[in-house]
């Protein structure tokens, strides 16, 4: 009997405590920042340039540009503006993306408020906020020709919803989304759902969390600018399903790309890279301006 009280009184203070924690910052379910500077662990030299932006509320924001390696014989053929997931900071993604500058590509390294060297306090409509203003900035910016926008995770679902509100959405040369979640409700459900403790909440919970920036309801809006959108069929973190729900609302010229491996890791296998690379290099040739500059 005292075993029952005990598991009881144990099990009420779990969820009072998960519930409290949950009402109290829903924004720390998608965004888990940290400040840790992975540069030590890099076996590559990038050429980075920080980019400070202010943003809508009068706070400096540091932003990377990698500059492409000018010194190889390709010309530079356009910039990627990258969103990382909702784990670490840029530093830890700099050894994922600088292949890319070896291609002839500059690469926008968004960085979101609370991560890195940036200490303001992050939101998710203070981030669709910042990252309209960074590109903003990368148009602005006529040497980095023409724009692609690659997100990862957490970043793939931002720059859906952004790719496809942002007042200037025609100018991308294609949107590039890795492992996005369809809606903020639909995970929030699928991962409460996974632990025994919050399971029967997962439908409560999921209520309290606004979809109005769910890229499900407005990726088709992307159209006319290429989309692709890849997905390990093992991820574990989020499933496939999510990928192709958004495939699947979207609007042609889409293509879907299933790979093997781990969250966010396609980037590291070279057939992706190729495939990646095969997809900017049509897209930027095929839709965008010719450069008018070259190394």
């Amino acid at each position: 009997m005292i075993a029952k009280k005990t598991l009881k009184k144990l099990f009420a203070l779990i969820i009072f405590f998960t519930f409290t924690a949950f009402l109290q910052s829903c924004t720390s379910l998608f965004f888990q920042p940290n400040t840790i500077d992975y540069s030590n662990f890099w076996q590559v030299k990038p050429n980075i340039s920080e980019i400070k932006i202010k943003s809508a509320d009068g706070k400096e924001l540091i932003h990377w540009l990698v500059r492409a390696d000018s010194s190889s014989y390709l010309k530079v053929k356009g910039t990627i503006v990258f969103l990382h997931g909702n784990g670490q900071n840029n530093s830890a993604y700099m050894p994922l993306i600088y292949w890319m500058t070896g291609h002839g590509y500059n690469v926008f390294m968004f960085e979101y408020r609370g991560y890195g060297n940036n200490t303001e306090k992050l939101s998710l409509d203070k981030t669709i906020s910042d990252l309209e203003l960074a590109l903003d900035t990368v148009f602005s910016m006529e040497e980095l020709g023409p724009v692609s926008l690659y997100g990862q995770s957490l970043g793939g679902s931002i720059s859906a919803y952004v790719a496809a509100n942002y007042k200037n959405r025609a100018s991308f040369c294609s949107v590039v989304l890795e492992a996005p979640f369809s809606g903020y409700r639909a995970i929030v459900r699928e991962k409460f759902s996974e632990i025994w403790v919050t399971w029967p909440f997962q439908y409560p919970f999921s209520w309290l969390v606004s979809d109005k920036y769910s890229p499900i309801d407005s990726i088709h809006k992307i159209s006319p600018v290429p989309l692709l959108i890849i997905h390990s069929h093992s991820d574990r973190v989020i499933p496939q399903s999510h990928g192709k729900r958004l495939y699947e609302a979207a609007l042609p010229p889409k293509e879907f790309l299933s790979v093997n491996g781990f969250h966010i890791q396609a980037m590291a296998s070279p057939s992706v890279q190729n495939s990646i690379l095969e997809f900017l290099r049509l897209n930027h040739r095929n839709k965008c301006q010719i450069l008018m500059y070259s190394d």
